[in-house]
This record gives C-alpha cells, structure tokens and sequence, in this order.
C-alpha cells in the first residue's frame, strides 16, 4: 500500500526565509569554490536546485515541528534534526535519490516541491532508512546523465505517521 502523502504549504514570510537561507548557501557555494554533488549543475539553475532542497527541508522541519536552521556552511549536518535527511525534487513524479556513501542509519524523506504555485508547498511523500533504500532493484540513472543512484519510487516509502520526532 503506498503511504499517504503528507502536503506542506508555506506563506509569502516562510518563502522568503526559506529563499534567503538558499542564497546564502549558494552565495557561500560560489565564494568557497565548492562544486555540487554527485553531477548536479553548477552555475545557472544551481539556485534554483538549491531553492527547490531547501523548501523540502523546511517542509519536513515544519511537518515535525522543529526548527529549520538551513546549516549554511555546515555541509554534515542532518536536514533536520540530528539524523533526518531531505531530498527535494520538482518533478511531479520524482522518486527518492539515496547514493552509495549516504548512511544506512538516516531516514530519508522524499519531497515534492512546488515553489511557482500559491501558496507554495511540498509533498512529503515517505521515508525509508538510507540502507532500505539501497538494494540493488533500486539501483538506475532514469535522467540518462551518466549519474546512476538508488531511485526509490514512492509506493515502496514508508508512511510519514510512522516516522516519529523521536527519531530525528
């Protein structure tokens, strides 16, 4: 049974929070000369990538009631929380991306944003422990980028109910 999407929505002031984190990683991003992860562009639509991932974190953050700092410059840090991890998309279909060094003892929450409606909002679509994720019938490049990773689709996450704040 696939889990019951859980949608976020955000006012006009949480937006602009959110985007102001945003910019300042990705300001922070260009001046430290860091380069993205795991083959995402650098440069143009980077921002907008790094707008799209920090609303899903703060959905998720919201969801669960805690606070949501964005860890500028702190690049180990957990999404939310100490252990939870984010991963945003804005395809209407997009699954849950979990690469090979992730680790296997973090939830991982799959959100779907859409930052152009009104209000804004993200679906929190479920979850799966990073080494449920990683099973070898997960394992593809469906964006044909030469960037394979485990692709989970969301019928096979868990329920957001089942995830607890505890567990963050």
């Amino acid at each position: 049974m696939s889990p019951k999407p859980i949608t976020v929505t955000f006012t006009a002031a949480e937006l602009t929070s959110i985007a102001l984190v945003a910019t300042m990683r990705s300001v922070q991003n260009i001046y430290g000369e860091t380069k993205s992860r795991y083959g995402a562009p650098d440069g143009e639509g980077s921002w907008e990538i790094g707008l799209i991932g920090c609303v899903g974190e703060a959905a998720a953050a919201k969801y669960f009631r805690r606070w949501w700092s964005g860890a500028v410059g702190d690049y180990g840090a957990a999404d939310v929380g100490s252990r939870l991890q984010v991963r945003a998309t804005a395809h209407p279909n997009g699954r849950l991306r979990v690469n090979p060094p992730d680790k296997d003892h973090q939830p991982f929450v799959l959100a779907r944003v859409d930052i152009y409606k009104k209000p804004a909002s993200a679906i929190l679509c479920g979850w799966l422990l990073g080494k449920d994720c990683k099973h070898e019938r997960y394992w593809s490049d469906p964006q044909q980028t030469g960037r394979p990773a485990f692709w989970v689709e969301p019928k096979y996450l868990n329920d957001m109910t089942e995830l607890t704040a505890d567990a963050l």
